[in-house]
């Protein structure tokens, strides 16, 4: 049994098909695909879209129907330096293929005469072309071949590393230029420079834990617990003073209303109403604070026996003013 079993297992992996197999079959899949979906762009004379479907599937499974249909449609949307760059494609792959031949042939004899044709040199490297911000050529190769309509264009270069200075040109209708990109260099970093107590040390005086990173979190400042502790208090002081403000108020309000109503019974209530609103918004104030003090408290500073404690009095007169807080350290 177990040699049936291994027999069968050796069986599978001979007859799977290769990894690279089973991708270039996806890519043959996705390509019939796009083919199908150019054609029928090209039906609906969509012919810009057409273009770029047959263009997309000879790139995923590269042959001379979808790249005829690639130059074609180019023409039938008038992208004329699309429709020239493909027909050389189509000429130099295809050079013993007639239908190939002709349609290239026929396709730079009527756009020529309407472009710039760049010959691109980059530099002894491969990579791509960017007019005008944009890539016109999407293959890395050593040299390229494109063509602009005629005006002002930035031609640059566009390698693993970066990309190119700018070069710009002016195109004029049915001329051709050369161009030659400088790779970019990257520059190598500069090393860090030594601290003062590693530079002091020579190489044989350090050691793996001199060379080894250094560990350890930043110890964050924390309060002490007697912010905490005043804001408590000052928070309770000026909620009781509060309290009788508001108490005032009330008692001014009836006097007014028993009263007879006079300018001063009013001015008094409502002097003492204005005292208790700022009152109660300095108290909310304070006891935010306190909060904000709690949450940022050092509590373990605050547990040794040996720290003095605050002991706080509240007193209390006829009116706010003569409520008042003491403390006692």
């Amino acid at each position: 049994m177990t040699a049936l079993l291994c027999t069968s297992l050796v069986a599978a992996v001979l007859l799977a098909p290769p990894a690279s197999d089973a991708r270039a079959g996806d890519d043959v899949a996705k390509a019939a695909k796009a083919y199908r979906q150019a054609q029928q762009a090209e039906l609906s004379e969509e012919f810009a879209l057409a273009s770029d479907l047959y263009e997309l599937a000879d790139q995923l499974a590269p042959s001379p129907e979808a790249l005829r249909g690639a130059v074609r449609m180019a023409l039938a949307a008038e992208r004329w330096g699309v429709a020239a760059e493909s027909a050389l494609d189509l000429q130099r792959r295809y050079p013993d293929d007639k239908k190939s031949s002709e349609l290239a042939a026929q396709t730079l004899d009527r756009t020529r005469p309407l472009l710039t044709e760049i010959s691109v040199n980059c530099g002894g490297t491969d990579c791509t072309v960017l007019v005008d911000g944009k890539t016109a050529r999407l293959e890395p190769a050593a040299s390229h071949v494109v063509f602009v309509t005629a005006g002002e264009h930035d031609l640059a270069g566009g390698y693993p590393n970066g990309t190119s200075q700018k070069i710009a040109i002016v195109a004029q209708a049915g001329s051709s230029k050369d161009v030659t990109f400088t790779p970019p260099v990257v520059e190598p970093k500069a090393a860090p420079a030594p601290t003062n107590g590693d530079a002091t040390k020579t190489s044989s005086d350090r050691t793996p834990a001199d060379d080894a990173p250094r560990k350890g979190k930043r110890k964050t400042a924390r309060l002490s617990p007697w912010f905490f502790g005043v804001g408590t208090v000052a928070t309770l002081g000026l909620a009781a003073g509060t309290t009788v403000s508001a108490l005032q108020a009330r008692d001014a309000g009836e006097d007014f209303d028993e009263g007879g109503r006079t300018q001063e019974l009013y001015d008094k209530a409502n002097k003492l109403e204005i005292q208790t609103n700022v009152l109660f918004g300095v108290t909310a104030a304070v006891g935010v604070t306190t909060i904000v003090f709690a949450i940022f408290t050092d509590w373990k500073r605050g547990s040794k026996r040996d720290k003095r404690r605050a002991n706080a009095r509240i007193t209390s007169g006829p009116t706010w003013a003569s409520t008042g807080l003491a403390l006692d350290f």
